[in-house]
């Protein structure tokens, strides 16, 4: 016993210095672990964001085509909207023919062309009234067809 405390007492820092190179060997391992697994985390979320964006890009061209579509279909109701309001407008007098009783037209007890006149431009603000609003429900539901879900 004496002999090894002697020994110890003289090669101390030898086992003091052993002792450091186990331990950076062992420090130097865990450090290299922990870069393999940074490297495996950093390819995992590189592929989570590529995933990410192509699904990011797969919804953007769906909402797009449902734009698309909600624009043709409203581009659609209206131009019904402006053929149905075309064919109301060209039906002619809104008045019926002056009774057969009646000399002329100047004998009724309204004037014809003013009555007509009042009458198809009542027809006309209503018409424009009525197409702003076709306009706006189309336009409503366009929105809603196009809004993202």
């Amino acid at each position: 016993m004496p002999i090894l405390l002697n020994l110890l007492g003289r090669f101390w820092y030898l086992i003091v210095i052993a002792a450091l190179l186990g331990y950076s060997d062992w420090l130097r391992h865990e450090v290299k672990d922990a870069k393999n697994e940074l490297v495996v985390f950093r390819a995992q979320v590189e592929s989570s964001a590529d995933k990410g964006k192509a699904l990011e890009l797969e919804k953007e061209k769906a909402r797009e085509h449902a734009i698309s579509d909600a624009l043709s279909e409203r581009d659609d109701a209206l131009k019904r909207m402006r053929l149905a309001q075309a064919e109301t407008r060209s039906r002619g007098n809104f008045l019926p023919a002056a009774p057969a009783a009646a000399k002329d037209s100047s004998q009724i007890c309204f004037d014809r062309a003013a009555l007509e006149s009042a009458i198809r431009k009542l027809d006309q603000d209503v018409q424009g009234i009525v197409g702003q609003g076709d306009t706006s429900r189309i336009d409503a539901q366009t929105l809603l067809k196009a809004w993202p879900k």
